[in-house]
C-alpha cells in the first residue's frame, strides 16, 4: 500500500517499500517547535538508504497569485529549515545517546526496527545525514519564481555566512521525477 499525504494542496505518494515520516508533526520536532526551530514537512527513507528531506511551498495555494514578495526573506527561510532540519537530527541523536535504556537496547531495535521505531528511524536518519552521497533535500516549488534562481540565491546565502549546505534540488511539481514518489496536484488541502 502506498503512503499518501496532503500538503499544500499538493497530494504526495509514496512506494510502500519507502519509510516516510511527517517530520513536522513528529512529536519530537512539535517539542521545538515555535522556538526559533524549523523543520520539512518529510523525511524519507528510501529502500537504497537514501535521506530524502523535503520542503514543500506553494505559492498558488489559497488563490495566490504564485508571487514570492520577498525573495531574499524566502531564500533565508529556506537555508535555516535545512540546516534546522540537520540540527535537530542531531539533537535528537545526542539526546538518545544518554539514555541508559537506548544504549543497552539500541543493537536490538536496529535489527528488529519494530520494537522502537522512533528511536530506529531518527537512528537512521542520523546516520544517513552523515553521508553527504546519502543525503537528498527537495523544495518542491510552486511559484512563478524561477527555481535555478532560488537555488543559487540559497546556496549563496550558505556560501555567504560559510555553513556547509547539503545537496539539494529546487523543482516544480512538474519537474519532480523520482522513483517511489509522485506528486500530483490536489482540489483541496486535507489533513
Amino acid at each position: 500500500m502506498k503512503h499518501i499525504f496532503h500538503e499544500s494542496e499538493l497530494t504526495f505518494s509514496f512506494s510502500e517499500n519507502w519509510k516516510v515520516m511527517r517530520y513536522d508533526e513528529h512529536r519530537y520536532y512539535k517539542i521545538v517547535s515555535g522556538r526559533s526551530i524549523s523543520g520539512v514537512d518529510f523525511a524519507c527513507i528510501t529502500p537504497e538508504d537514501h535521506l530524502i528531506l523535503i520542503e514543500v511551498k506553494n505559492f498558488f495555494q489559497y488563490q495566490q497569485d504564485g508571487v514570492i514578495n520577498d525573495l531574499g526573506r524566502f531564500a533565508e527561510e529556506m537555508k535555516e529549515k535545512i540546516l534546522d532540519t540537520l540540527d535537530l537530527i542531531d539533537i535528537i541523536h545526542r539526546y538518545h545517546g544518554r539514555k541508559w535504556s537506548y544504549r543497552i537496547l539500541y543493537g536490538l531495535v536496529r535489527r528488529f526496527p519494530s520494537l522502537h521505531y522512533d528511536w530506529w528511524y531518527w537512528s537512521t536518519m542520523y546516520d544517513l545525514h552523515l553521508s553527504s552521497e546519502k543525503l537528498r533535500f527537495i523544495l518542491v516549488l510552486e511559484s512563478v519564481a524561477d527555481p535555478k534562481v532560488v537555488k543559487r540565491m540559497i546556496t549563496d546565502l550558505g556560501r555567504k555566512e560559510d555553513v556547509a549546505m547539503p545537496e539539494f534540488k529546487v523543482l516544480s511539481v512538474d519537474d519532480m521525477q523520482m522513483v517511489g514518489m509522485d506528486v500530483q496536484q490536489s482540489d483541496v488541502d486535507q489533513p
